[in-house]
């Protein structure tokens, strides 16, 4: 009984953040699946007033985005990464959600943080809590306001360069040239053959007036 219901919250959180975070209808991206690898209940299972105990739920989000949308043009290097067979760029964003234990018990607002450097804010502003990564304790609660007030707290991350284990997301590969390990993008590609042409007429230039060129 205890993993049916588990199954069923599970479906239920995965199906919610669908809904919330994809919007196939503009063609700018949109979420293709919510994976849930965890699901712990925190502050040591105190009950926040009538809402009562709270869990932690975690695992990542999969993100798919059309390098070719006029809407995407602005993300840096779209064009230079890999398509999936779908012809579409893919990437994967950590997840965690704070939700009450029992669903029922919420006030059914979901609010929603795409954090800073896996640094947690919502319950640092509205909870007087200390900024944590992983709020598990009581003391990474703070007063427990959101909580009280029975808010679900959706957070994802977004920035590449974070050690494993803090909110971060999982960049999409580059297509690379075997040979240098560079990105292979006729833009690309056109870039180097103008900075190659410029080596070698300063080469030219250079032998004419007896001056040695770097690279040439």
């Amino acid at each position: 009984m205890r993993v049916r219901g588990f199954a069923i919250e599970t479906c239920r959180a995965a199906t919610l953040l669908l809904c919330l975070l994809s919007v196939p209808s503009l063609g700018f991206g949109e979420v293709t699946k919510v994976n849930v690898a965890g699901r712990v209940t925190v502050a040591n299972g105190q009950a926040f007033g009538k809402t009562g105990p709270y869990e932690k739920l975690t695992g990542t989000i999969e993100f798919a985005v059309d390098p070719k949308e006029t809407h995407n043009a602005r993300i840096t290097d779209i064009d230079r990464a890999l398509p999936g067979p779908d012809k579409r760029v893919h990437f994967t964003s950590d997840l965690m959600v704070l939700k009450p234990v029992d669903p029922a018990k919420g006030n059914g607002v979901l609010l929603f943080e795409v954090v800073n450097r896996g640094n947690i804010l919502l319950l640092n502003k509205f909870n007087s809590a200390a900024s944590s990564r992983n709020p598990t304790t009581p003391e990474e609660f703070g007063n427990g306001y959101l909580m009280r007030e029975g808010y679900t707290l959706v957070l994802v991350g977004w920035e590449f360069d974070l050690a494993p284990g803090i909110l971060r997301v999982e960049a999409p590969r580059l297509a690379l040239d075997r040979a240098d390990h560079r990105a292979v993008h006729p833009r690309f590609e056109k870039e180097r053959n103008s900075a190659r042409r410029c080596v070698l007429l300063r080469a030219r230039a250079g032998r004419r007036s007896g001056e040695r060129i770097d690279g040439a």
